[in-house]
């Protein structure tokens, strides 16, 4: 609840009840294990002591002073909370948390530039001033900078960002006017039958999501994800992009294969006649192109030119997803089409409405004609059998 985090102050003489504290835990808590014995252990102390602290309750304030001796200090609970997706730390007294719904809300800071230090190399023993970005397990990746990287008086600059926290569902998609179903029915039965999609976007724009919402919707397929961190649900997964892992992978004769990696090539995988369903950080479809285009050509033992190397990568990956925030709201904003370089828009998001500008390609409908897709769903996927119903 939002209400959780209300930032109240830091009490008077909060810091030095809890230095007393850590210097007497040996009295304090050395029959106790469990957290909850561990609090009623803090509010006893408090109670005995006649220590009163403004705007907090006991119950409040105990906990606190039980995830600074125990946990993760201030971070102990939007690092749990499933409904936070990211922890923006701009100071070591300016500490923000953004829910999944894009709300945001200032919690109270940490106490010193050192103790925000302190908390944060407590997550992990990888990270290392004056820069770190890395995973710290499970779903989280940090980027944090220190002195002399952020000056002395910030003391600390870090965003820590819960990754493929979640799934959604085709109703949660369309209720939040992230798409329509006929978009998302599209991206569904373009890779169900052999085309290939590319997702771009900003980092944290929801691309995962989305990667993980289109796989659910081929259950029943064989689907295989690359990925850097364990983020795909339902598939399988290796954790692993070199092409000695890939060739293995291809014996398994998957359905759909997913990279979900930073320096992914999956014109690799995709010209080889492997269905595939890859992301990649850029603004726009032309970016996203230029951007796997260059990586490409960066791994070739005897590189084509640029104009050739495009084209096969448009090839490769015909259909091209843009999510981008309009009005603080992530959505697909643009779903185009690349033939031979040419890039003609199928749907846009443009005056707060989705519109579909254009058919696929009579290409794009032959090759899911070719792998299965029924008549009757192909013709429902035109523009102008949906404006004459």
């Amino acid at each position: 609840m939002l209400s959780d985090y209300q930032c109240k102050g830091i009490p008077e003489d909060y810091i030095q009840t809890l230095r007393q504290l850590k210097e007497k835990q040996g009295k304090i808590f050395w029959q106790t294990e469990r957290k909850e014995a561990k609090i009623v252990a803090i509010k006893q102390y408090l109670q005995d002591a006649s220590l009163n602290f403004l705007n907090w309750s006991l119950d409040e304030i105990s906990e606190k002073f039980y995830n600074d001796i125990f946990e993760k200090s201030i971070l102990t609970g939007p690092l749990e909370d499933i409904w936070v997706k990211k922890i923006l730390i701009t100071s070591w007294n300016k500490v923000t948390v953004v829910f999944i719904n894009d709300q945001k809300i200032e919690i109270d800071g940490f106490y010193s530039s050192e103790h925000a230090k302190e908390t944060l190399l407590s997550l992990n023993h990888n990270i290392s001033p004056p820069c770190f970005s890395g995973n710290l397990g499970g779903n989280l990746r940090i980027t944090a900078f220190f002195p002399p990287f952020v000056s002395e008086e910030l003391g600390v600059v870090c965003s820590i960002d819960k990754l493929g926290q979640r799934n959604f569902t085709l109703k949660m998609y369309q209720s939040s006017e992230y798409a329509t179903r006929d978009e998302l029915e599209f991206l569904s039965l373009a890779l169900r039958y052999g085309v290939s999609v590319l997702i771009v976007g900003k980092w944290l724009s929801g691309k995962t999501s989305l990667m993980n919402y289109m796989l659910s919707t081929l259950q029943e397929l064989t689907t295989v994800t690359f990925e850097q961190y364990r983020e795909m649900f339902n598939t399988i997964s290796l954790l692993d992009s070199n092409m000695v892992t890939a060739e293995a992978a291809l014996k398994l004769n998957p359905d759909v294969i997913a990279l979900n990696l930073d320096d992914a090539i999956p014109q690799e995988i995709a010209l080889r006649g492997y269905t595939t369903l890859a992301s990649v950080i850029a603004q726009g479809p032309n970016e996203g192109l230029y951007q796997l285009t260059e990586q490409w050509r960066r791994q070739m033992r005897n590189p084509l030119d640029y104009q050739s190397a495009f084209r096969l990568t448009c090839t490769a990956l015909p259909i091209i997803v843009t999510v981008r925030a309009i009005e603080s709201k992530y959505r697909i904003i643009n779903i185009s089409e690349c033939d031979q370089s040419n890039i003609s828009t199928l749907w846009e998001y443009t005056g707060n409405h989705h519109i579909h500008v254009s058919d696929p390609s009579e290409k794009i409908f032959r090759t899911m004609r070719q792998n299965g897709c029924p008549t009757e769903q192909l013709d429902q996927l035109r523009k102008k059998v949906k404006e004459v119903c």
